[in-house]
């Protein structure tokens, strides 16, 4: 079937977009890379995620993306065989003038720090154009991250989106990122970290980074790590900075709880911070925490919109803190998620009152 499909050129060379997600293997990525090389294809987004592409594909992807007539500029692999080897060869064909890939998503392929090796060696040449890159879930560690930093303070860097989501980073690549956010050619407007053990020390770094006149960080996620009250408090620092950008934060499931709360507000109140998405799930929270952010969300200088307190423990108390908050001019809130708190009727009670005043902006 892989082979009438590109044997059929009419279907082929009439469509800018594919997706095959299931039993799509490597035979069946020569027949779609001699395609590619053809000046009628039309390809520019494809999409192959859970499929069984080995090193053996992602060599025939090579040839293809370094043909003048390959149009492709997004390239999706997620949970692939791709492996360290089939890397090498997908970061030689980077480096070719005529590759216009600008994101490739490379998720849960087994690439260890030798195939991140390889990427950052072809993320410096001036002809690769990649501005998104997805590692998540591979197994990357410390040195993987070191290869990164050292290319995003690269005056070659254009990347924009980083994501090292479950890989097994710690401490010391977190300080390698922060120093890589703080160069003047770092690009980067998004980072996800999450699940890789982020504590409170690296908080600190990333907060560090994020105070600087250079980081161009607009989202952050350090989702399911150990960041606990004291690296709230790093990062409320970081959010009152005139220097900081970030518009997003996501810091589901941590162990940030009401204190943590409380450090986030104040810098919710702070006339610099711009931040209008705020994601604090499974954090442990109670209805002094909900008493912060009420007090913040009646601040004229809050800027959020979204604000995300699922599976928490705010319960009716919280939930009457908030509906106080919602019913405030200054309260620019459009997105409010209190599902799994421990809200009765009497909080819900609260809540559609605050939902009938003409000040309540919530949509959702």
């Amino acid at each position: 079937m892989e082979e009438s499909l590109f044997n059929n050129n009419n279907l082929i060379n009439s469509i800018t977009s594919l997706t095959w997600s299931e039993n799509f293997t490597d035979q069946g990525v020569e027949h779609l890379s001699g395609a590619l090389k053809s000046e009628s294809c039309k390809l520019t987004s494809l999409n192959l995620c859970h499929n069984e592409i080995t090193y053996q594909g992602a060599e025939y992807f090579s040839g293809a993306l370094r043909s003048e007539n390959c149009k492709l500029n997004s390239l999706d692999l997620r949970d692939n065989k791709v492996t360290d080897q089939g890397v090498k060869y997908l970061s030689g064909a980077l480096k070719s003038e005529n590759c216009k890939l600008t994101s490739l998503n490379l998720a849960k392929n087994g690439i260890t720090d030798q195939g991140v090796e390889y990427l950052s060696g072809a993320l410096k040449s001036k002809n690769c154009k990649f501005t998104s890159l997805n590692l998540s879930y591979n197994r990357i560690t410390d040195q993987g991250v070191e290869y990164l930093s050292n290319y995003l303070k690269s005056e070659n860097c254009k990347l924009n989106l980083l994501d090292l989501a479950y890989n097994e980073i710690t401490d010391q690549g977190v300080e390698y990122l922060s120093g890589a956010l703080q160069s003047e050619n770092c690009k980067l407007t998004s980072l996800n970290l999450a699940n890789n053990g982020i504590t409170a020390q690296d908080a600190e770094y990333l907060s560090g980074a994020i105070k600087s006149k250079n980081c161009r960080l607009t989202t952050s996620h350090l989702t399911l790590s150990g960041i606990t009250y004291k690296g709230a408090e790093y990062l409320s620092e970081a959010l009152k900075s005139g220097n900081c950008k970030l518009t997003s934060l996501n810091l589901y499931n941590n162990e940030i709880k009401d204190q943590g709360v409380e450090y986030l507000s104040e810098a919710l109140k702070s006339e610099n911070s711009e931040l209008n998405s705020l994601d604090l799930r499974g954090n442990k929270i109670r209805y002094p925490g909900a008493e912060y952010l009420s007090v913040a969300l009646k601040s004229e200088n809050c800027k959020l919109t979204l604000l995300n307190l699922f599976n928490n423990e705010i319960t009716d108390q919280g939930a009457e803190y908030l509906s106080e908050a919602l019913k405030s001019k200054n309260c620019k809130l459009t997105s409010l998620n209190l599902n799994s708190n421990g809200i009765t009727y009497q909080g819900v009670e609260y809540l559609s009152v605050a939902l009938k005043s003409k000040n309540c902006k919530l949509i959702y």
